[in-house]
């Protein structure tokens, strides 16, 4: 008995040194990775805030950084392996991509990079700009990460400003306007009124038109928010810290309607009469 006991202890001793040593060279890989990004030459990639990851992928390919093959079939083998995304495996069904979890950003970034660093610098940069303070935040509200970004997914395509150069005060005033409009989808989400934006026709479509055709509301798409009440299965862009921000700290608002004028600001309703009259106003 004292040998089996013995002979147990041993082989447990030897699994304990063989993942240790494991564990070492994963890490030592990866530092080396690391070392030899750092030494090759750096270039400046941007992400525009609101981007999909079919605009990422394909600026990617034409900037001659990474393949659109590689960019997208990294994205599926890490979808199920990031532990920031742990509770994505929890959804049903489970998403098909990581549309939202892109951080749109300036990136500094290896002349010629695999997919793979690219990639996890994005998510990196999301996971870090996610704080501890915003995570207790969102449970407190009994929602859930995957659904705040899907709400500022749609923000950010609804409202922004439409010019080059924006300054302090306007930068100011989007914000409020994000919240006040994230306000209103709250608003609807909690009566079960459609959201019914533009936005989300826009994402079937590929078209980037401010409105919705006829033709275009009458889609069968889950993310038709003119035929389907609720958030759309998943984001339809990977929004900016701003309209996640707005998103999770959403103004109390009791307006239902909103548009957004051709410059980009946002004008208000609480009723349908009020919203067509807005109508007729601006959007002529």
């Amino acid at each position: 008995m004292k040998y089996k006991i013995f002979g147990a202890v041993f082989i447990l001793s030897a699994i304990c040194l063989a993942l240790v040593g494991a564990k070492l060279l994963s890490d030592r890989e990866a530092r080396r990775e690391q070392l030899a990004n750092m030494k090759a030459p750096q270039v400046s990639w941007r992400a525009v805030e609101g981007w999909t990851i079919s605009d990422m992928a394909s600026d990617l390919e034409k900037r001659g950084l990474v393949t659109e093959k590689d960019f997208n079939t990294e994205l599926k083998a890490v979808l199920a392996d990031y532990d920031f995304f742990g509770e994505l495996k929890d959804l049903n069904p489970k998403p098909s991509s990581l549309e939202g979890y892109l951080f749109p950003d300036t990136y500094f970034i290896a002349s010629k990079p695999t997919a793979s660093s690219v990639v996890k610098k994005m998510m990196d940069n999301l996971e870090g700009k996610m704080t501890t303070q915003m995570r207790v935040d969102i449970a407190k509200q009994d929602r859930s990460i995957y659904d705040v970004l899907t709400l500022a997914s749609i923000i950010e395509k609804e409202v922004g400003r439409n010019t080059s150069k924006i300054s302090s005060a306007d930068l100011q005033a989007l914000q409020e306007e994000r919240e006040t409009v994230a306000g209103i989808f709250m608003n609807r989400l909690k009566i079960n009124m459609a959201l019914q934006s533009d936005a989300t026709i826009g994402y079937i479509t590929k078209k980037n038109n401010p409105q919705a055709s006829s033709a275009d509301l009458l889609i069968d798409s889950p993310y038709n928010t003119y035929k389907y009440r609720g958030l759309p299965p998943g984001p339809i862009s990977n929004p900016s810290l701003s309209a996640i921000k707005a998103a999770i700290y959403y103004k109390d608002t009791d307006y239902l309607y909103f548009l957004t004028m051709k410059d980009g600001t946002a004008v208000y309703a609480k009723t349908l009469d009020e919203h067509n009259v807005n109508k007729r106003k601006y959007l002529k």
